[in-house]
C-alpha cells in the first residue's frame, strides 16, 4: 500500500509527451499538476510540456499558468526559458489577476 505503480505512470507520461502538441493548455496543466502532486517526475513528459508551454504561453489562461508553473517548480524542473515564458505572460496579465476564495 502507498506505492506508486511506476510502470503505469511511466506509460502515461510517455504517452502524454508524445501527444503534448495536441493538448490544450488545461490538459497540460492538469497532467503536470497530477504528476507533481504525487511527486512523480516524468522527465520526458515535463520536457515536452515545457516546450509546448514556451511556444504557447499566451494561450494559457491565468489558472493554467499558475498550476503549470507550480507543478514544474514542485518537481524541481529546471529551465530558464520555461520560467521566463510563464513569468512574461503573467506580467502581461498581472493587473487582471483576481484572488480566488
Amino acid at each position: 500500500a502507498g506505492q506508486k505503480p511506476r510502470k503505469l505512470f511511466s506509460a502515461i507520461g510517455n504517452s502524454a509527451a508524445e501527444r503534448a502538441p495536441d493538448c490544450k493548455p488545461r490538459e497540460l496543466a492538469n497532467l503536470a499538476w497530477a504528476f507533481a502532486t504525487i511527486e512523480q517526475n516524468a522527465a520526458k513528459m515535463f520536457n515536452a510540456f515545457a516546450e509546448e508551454a514556451v511556444q504557447r504561453a499566451d494561450t494559457f489562461n491565468d489558472h493554467d499558468l499558475v498550476i503549470t508553473t507550480w507543478a514544474f517548480a514542485t518537481i524541481g524542473f529546471r529551465s530558464e526559458e520555461f520560467y521566463e515564458a510563464m513569468a512574461a505572460t503573467s506580467r502581461l496579465r498581472a493587473s487582471a489577476f483576481t484572488p480566488k476564495a
